[in-house]
């Protein structure tokens, strides 16, 4: 059977005035860099990363001198700067604030648990998408159905074909405050990433997280997000029609869906 390829990303044909902006995240309290934060204007898909040493590079059209440029990394403070302002500081480079977690009081209360499967189990090769343009920030996922409360332990991505020398991708959990205002917040506190050789690439990668002690309480998004440059290459999931992948092009774009799901499931212990 021919197989079908469906790459998510919108064409847009025009031209901007715009300024390419260089510069370095870094940790406010030791000085240190901040690897692969998400750098971008909210919701107008003009956004990219800093690499592991901290360092990004930025185009912002004149068009949005009045808009905000947003900073974010996991562990961190999200900061906002006025464009305009962020044009006249004397160095680009941005301090981050390392977010303090309250750890509350623990009230154990017995509940019950199942390990049940979520997401979208599909290995056929039939249909296929995924990250075919290489876009710092872009990150595509699916939604976990969930009523109460779940452990996360184990990440699934069934691969259709990959061609990059490694994988490299940061895994994203979202909660779910509004699905159709697509408003997703991360629960992570420390980051993901999946980082595999070529040669070790089978049809499914399998990525343990049951350590990291990840807990949603009602639906969320687990996304995979492409925040190092991979060179020439593609990576394309098993993907079928009757879900939704939500999908951004960029560092804090706007996030949209297309109703062909990708191949990527979560075993979790849920409540019941």
């Amino acid at each position: 059977m021919k197989s079908t390829v469906i790459f998510l990303f919108i064409c847009y044909s025009f031209t901007i005035s715009a300024e390419l902006y260089n510069g370095k995240i870094i940790s406010k309290g030791n000085q240190t860099p901040v690897e692969y934060a998400n750098i971008g204007i909210p919701n107008k898909n003009t956004g990219t990363t800093s690499d592991a040493a901290g360092n990004y590079s930025i185009n912002l059209p004149d068009e949005f001198n009045n808009d905000t440029l947003r900073i974010s990394s996991i562990g961190f403070e999200t900061r906002n700067i006025i464009i305009r302002d962020f044009i006249n500081l004397k160095s680009n480079n941005i301090e981050l604030s390392e977010k303090i977690y309250n750890l509350s009081e623990t009230v154990i209360i017995p509940k019950l648990f199942k390990e049940m499967v979520l997401g979208v189990k599909t290995k056929s090769k039939s249909i296929q998408a995924g990250f075919n343009e290489h876009i710092l920030g872009k990150e595509m996922g699916v939604i976990l159905a969930i009523r109460k409360s779940a452990k996360l332990k184990k990440i699934n991505l069934n691969i259709a074909t990959c061609n990059f020398d490694t994988i490299f991708y940061r895994i994203n959990v979202y909660e779910v405050r509004n699905l159709w205002k697509k408003d997703f917040v991360n629960v992570l506190k420390t980051p993901l990433y999946i980082n595999i050789p070529k040669d070790k690439v089978k049809s499914t990668v399998t990525i343990d997280i049951e350590n990291s002690d990840i807990w949603v309480n009602g639906n969320c998004l687990v996304t995979i997000e492409y925040v190092r440059d991979l060179g020439k290459g593609q990576l394309h999931f098993c993907a079928g029609i009757g879900n939704s992948t939500y999908h951004r092009e960029t560092s804090q774009g706007k996030w949209s869906s297309v109703p062909i799901g990708i191949g990527l499931n979560v075993i979790a212990d849920v409540e019941y």
